[in-house]
């Protein structure tokens, strides 16, 4: 008898461990394209994010694009600690992110609860872009090509972010995109700028490479097996890649022509932020003269 029980409590361990541990009990709704993974007590997000994953598949629809057939787990994350344990990835999102191998997007609910509503739909849009990638491109893409596709089938790109990008053309911040092929800066303003150069570079080489016929017949070649993996290699192959980034920063023209692109842009707030760049590069550029002078009084 003592060991039948012992069996019966294995069992009822191993199949309902979650009741035994104290841990909330985790339901799954349905519907065309997505799974949600949430806790009982968070269906009415569930709901809400459902809704948003159809709306974002309708949303590729609309720009005529075949969204895969594979289902999509919605996981939500209660925390930020526990985005990290589950998604794996180390993710470069705080608010969400997406695994096209595990058929997976991850849910920072910590991290939604700050955003607007409308703010949302964005996210769960560009997230869906990366799934739709994942499962749809035969090659391997360096990460800095996966963003700028994602933010071209999102429809991620302003005026502000043209400004954006000019300022850090004068400011000489752009990252080398040999570091940016597998791995993004963490610190803010270094990731912001990271994707700015990242969906320029992608919009660079479509239009003065694949043609000008616009992102679906890029992404067609970049379905088929043998385009792909012949387009992904030459794009990893550090020569090449280094000779793309010089013809691109020349297609974004000179210095002084992204300052006065800056002014024009009509925001004060950016002539000021030139005016003070401009002031602390010439200072610099003068303390370095001085200095180079006082040397050459020396060793005279």
């Amino acid at each position: 008898m003592v060991k039948i029980a012992r069996i019966m409590m294995f069992l009822m361990f191993f199949h309902f461990p979650g009741r035994l541990l104290g841990e909330e009990t985790i339901s799954q709704k349905n519907t065309v394209h997505f799974i949600a993974d949430f806790p009982e007590d968070k269906q009415k997000a569930a709901e809400f994010f459902l809704e948003l994953g159809e709306k974002a598949v309708q949303f590729f629809k609309d720009q005529g694009f075949d969204p895969p057939q594979d289902k999509v787990s919605l996981v939500y994350c209660a925390t930020q600690k526990d985005f990290l344990q589950k998604s794996g990835l180390n993710p470069e999102h705080i608010v969400a992110c997406a695994s096209p191998e595990r058929r997976a997007i991850f849910i920072n609910g910590e991290q939604f609860q700050i955003l607007k509503k409308e703010d949302i739909q964005p996210v769960m849009i560009h997230e869906y872009a990366h799934i739709y990638l994942g499962l749809k491109v035969a090659a391997s893409l360096p990460l800095w090509l996966n963003e700028g596709l994602a933010m071209h089938l999102a429809g991620e790109w302003s005026f502000g972010d043209s400004v954006n990008l000019s300022l850090a053309h004068v400011m000489n911040r752009f990252i080398p995109f040999s570091q940016l092929s597998e791995n993004f800066p963490y610190g803010k303003s270094e990731m912001r700028i990271a994707y700015l150069q990242s969906y320029s570079m992608t919009d660079f080489i479509m239009k003065n490479f694949f043609g000008k016929g616009g992102l679906n017949p890029f992404l067609k070649r970049l379905e088929r097996p043998n385009e792909s993996f012949e387009i992904i290699s030459r794009l990893q192959d550090p020569i090449i890649l280094k000779s793309l980034e010089v013809q691109w920063r020349n297609h974004l023209g000179a210095r002084w022509r992204n300052i006065l692109y800056i002014i024009l842009s009509g925001s004060l707030t950016w002539f000021f932020i030139t005016l003070l760049f401009l002031y602390a590069y010439y200072k610099k550029r003068k303390q370095k003269k001085e200095q180079e002078a006082l040397w050459e009084e020396e060793y005279q």
